[in-house]
């Protein structure tokens, strides 16, 4: 369960997310906070990718994947899942949709479809 509000990105970056059936989509890698004034911040999403991870250590190293990310993926953005459809489920955060149907496991689909299924030619 989620501690103090003060400690609430400490709680959630790194999580675990599963989407409606259970199937793994990932750790939060981001926390989105919409910043308001005289007002604590506001969780509005999460944000999930290698990108966003790499961002974590340098702007370089991010901008660099972003960039393999676009061309293996044709993603713009990082992946991001609001703040609202997310639930706490034991040791894990939750959303509904299907994981496959979101593109967060885009650059796996990429490399099953051509560099593994076509090593099995």
């Amino acid at each position: 369960m989620i501690g103090h509000p003060e400690h609430l990105v400490a709680d959630v970056l790194d999580e675990q997310l599963v989407d409606g059936t259970h199937r793994n989509a990932g750790r939060v890698d981001g926390v989105i906070a919409a910043i308001r004034p005289g007002r604590p911040p506001r969780i509005v999403a999460v944000e999930v990718g290698a990108v966003t991870l790499a961002a974590r250590v340098s702007r370089r190293l991010a901008a660099w994947i972003a960039r393999a990310d676009r061309r293996l993926t044709g993603r713009q953005a990082p992946v991001r899942i609001p703040w609202d459809a997310l639930r706490y489920r034991d040791r894990y955060l939750q959303f509904d949709a299907d994981v496959d149907a979101t593109p967060i496991n885009a650059v796996e689909q990429w490399l099953r479809v051509h560099v593994i299924e076509r090593g099995r030619r």
